[in-house]
């Protein structure tokens, strides 16, 4: 990666095959310094390619979900650059669940990029949010299964489709995607995730510090326009933030929150043989950059306890890789080189692409701050001597 830092912003730009393990060295430039360490050796010469299609305008439906609830979409298509006719054939898809309502779910903004590019982009509103029936909660089983519903229709309903889905999102679009691909079962049409900005661990790392609950979700709560089925007074969510703030059961680290604990979903997604690409940042919400997906990942993928380090020589696979960069929550992410590291990564999976990108050794891709280097590693922590505070 290359970058110049202005102010508080870092700006990337893609050299070649980042995570693919291509010949490229990782290049980040900082505050005017250059840092360089070199990738993993690979005959990849995989290139984003160029925008081929124009989008259509959304096109706005809703799906029926197992229990009856209506959950509202968007859909927009590869069009003919000249005509504007929807372009012929059929697409992977690519899918959202927004919780934020109608305009920022519209897929134009952030799905451009990928439609341009040969898929369809699909955003739904969450359960109990903009125009979709139901009751809002704080992630969860049921909105596991809603997700999992989408991806079905999705592959097998809805016009256009080739069959093969993949979910991309950031921060609430992120998280979703993990409880999806537990949700989805074997054999399913769901072939990668991408979830960025994301956590692992809510109790401990948001919605309680130290074991003091906070306001995180009644903060969220305030910028989600609930749906016409929805009470904001009375539904799941509610009920989470009444309870933190009078010292209910949820303001504890009980089974509410452990069910929402993503490390103990990987078993579910590794046997479910879903592919995840994980991204955060230093600066993010969340301390530690998420790096306990990406070790419950690896560990649930080669039958070790989740929560293990991984060692130096320890077998990991390509399958699961993370990034963790100097920036805060959602920086960057729609900006040139990740949305490409992401584009590489639905093409490896969705159109059987010749990336090389899963045939990486060293899955984890690490800024080191204080040396302002990239770091490509298979083990976390890096080094056997780090210890516990």
């Amino acid at each position: 990666m290359t970058g110049s830092r202005v102010g508080n912003k870092v700006k990337l730009s893609r050299t070649a095959s980042v995570l693919a393990g291509g010949s490229a060295a990782l290049v980040l430039l900082v505050a005017g310094q250059t840092a360089t360490t070199a990738a993993p050796a690979s005959a990849s010469t995989w290139q984003p390619s160029a925008p081929t299609f124009a989008t259509s305008e959304p096109v706005r439906t809703t799906v029926t979900m197992d229990d009856g609830v209506k959950i509202a979409v968007d859909i927009v298509y590869p069009t003919d650059p000249s005509t504007g006719a929807r372009a012929s054939g059929n697409f992977p898809v690519l899918l959202s669940q927004n919780p934020y309502g109608t305009q920022p779910s519209d897929p134009a903004d952030n799905g451009t990029y990928f439609v341009q590019r040969g898929y369809v982009f699909v955003v739904s509103a969450v359960r109990g949010t903009g125009d979709s029936g139901g009751q809002l909660d704080w992630f969860g089983d049921r909105q596991g299964k809603d997700g999992a519903n989408l991806v079905n229709w999705a592959a097998h309903t809805l016009s256009g489709s080739n069959g093969k889905v993949g979910l991309e999102g950031c921060s609430y679009l992120g998280v979703n995607q993990w409880f999806t691909a537990a949700a989805v079962g074997k054999n399913s049409a769901l072939k990668a995730i991408a979830p960025f900005c994301t956590d692992s661990d809510f109790y401990n790392d948001l919605t309680a510090n130290g074991g003091i609950p906070t306001s995180f979700v009644a903060n969220i709560a305030r910028a989600q326009p609930r749906g016409p089925e929805d009470d904001p007074a009375t539904d799941p969510q509610s009920v989470t933030i009444t309870q933190q703030a009078n010292g209910g059961s949820r303001s504890y680290n009980d089974a509410y929150w452990q069910a929402r604990n993503v490390q103990k979903l990987m078993p579910r997604i590794v046997s479910n043989n879903i592919p995840a690409l994980s991204q955060a940042g230093w600066e993010d919400l969340f301390p530690g950059g998420n790096l306990g997906a990406y070790v419950a990942a690896q560990n649930a993928y080669f039958h070790r306890p989740l929560t293990d380090p991984i060692a130096p020589g320890d077998p990991v696979t390509g399958r699961y890789q993370a990034i963790v960069g100097p920036w805060t929550h959602g920086e960057h992410v729609n900006e040139s080189t990740l949305q490409a590291i992401r584009l590489e990564w639905f093409d490896t999976w969705l159109k059987n692409a010749p990336t090389g990108m899963a045939a990486t050794s060293k899955p984890l891709h690490l800024f080191e701050n204080g040396a302002n280097t990239w770091i490509d590693s298979s083990a976390w922590p890096l080094s056997l001597d780090a210890r516990t505070y």
